[in-house]
């Protein structure tokens, strides 16, 4: 096989990893390492959320800003532009709030089999 010969020189040697580091942490794992609680970021979003333009703008002026304050504020910055902050409030509220609550609704016959099964006890 001509895609065989092309994987074989790729392959990991038995017991080694592919990716030794293992998956990035996302956003939240790393500012919790950094110090802040889950409740401080979710209350950040939703502050900022809150703000005018212009307190967007000194936040992202501000050199003494946290990443976080910068990634946020600059998402928010880039929404208005662009003129869609539809997609962005739904996902700082989704994260400050939660997911809202989903119902599926199923239609159609369900069967159930219980089978039992009993012990001999006439020992």
């Amino acid at each position: 096989m001509r895609g065989q010969e092309n994987i074989i020189p790729h392959k990991f040697p038995k017991g080694q990893s592919g990716n030794p580091n293992g998956r990035p942490p996302k956003l939240p794992e790393l500012l919790k390492k950094e110090g802040l609680k889950g409740s401080q970021i979710n209350d950040l979003i939703l502050s900022m959320l809150a703000m005018n333009k212009q307190e967007i703008d000194e936040i992202i002026a501000n050199p003494l800003s946290t990443s976080f304050e910068l990634l946020v504020a600059s998402a928010i910055k880039r929404g208005v532009s662009k003129g869609d902050l539809t997609q962005i409030f739904s996902q700082a509220l989704t994260r400050a709030l939660g997911q809202p609550k989903q119902e599926i609704e199923q239609t159609g016959d369900v069967s159930i089999t219980i089978n039992k099964t009993y012990a001999d006890n006439s020992d």
